[in-house]
């Protein structure tokens, strides 16, 4: 099956969560802009390994360079567990989760980080 081109104005739901309750990720376009609320890694309900693997291996259906921003709402893997995928395939715009959070979110991040130190800086703003 073709993945959908997200070249409109709109709101996506381009992770699983839009048919599972793992692997949240909704994008949003308006104009020039492009934010993506959170990037979650999907858990298959079935602990089926491979069939995750393949889901989460999956491109993007859009461009990750063309993100302005990523927002996280809390730091559980399957709402920010993509995010070092998202860096690996080309993001450089900010990262922002809540005060609370962003201890632990920005931990996964430089951990990516560390294991990939060529890779741009990626950080978390809380707000």
């Amino acid at each position: 099956m073709a993945k959908k081109k997200l070249k409109t104005n709109g709101i996506f739901f381009t992770g699983k969560s839009a048919d599972d309750v793992t692997g949240s990720q909704y994008y949003i376009k308006y104009g020039n802009s492009s934010i993506l609320i959170e990037c979650g890694l999907h858990q298959s309900a079935s602990n089926d390994y491979l069939d995750s693997y393949k889901i989460n291996s999956e491109k993007f259906q859009f461009k990750p360079s063309d993100l302005d921003y990523v927002f996280v709402a809390h730091a559980h893997i399957d709402h920010c567990g993509l995010i070092p995928r998202l860096v690996k395939d080309g993001f450089r715009g900010e990262n922002h989760s809540d005060r609370e959070n962003s201890y632990d979110y920005e931990t996964i991040v430089v951990q990516f980080m560390r294991d990939h130190p060529r890779r741009s800086p990626c950080f978390v703003k809380a707000i």
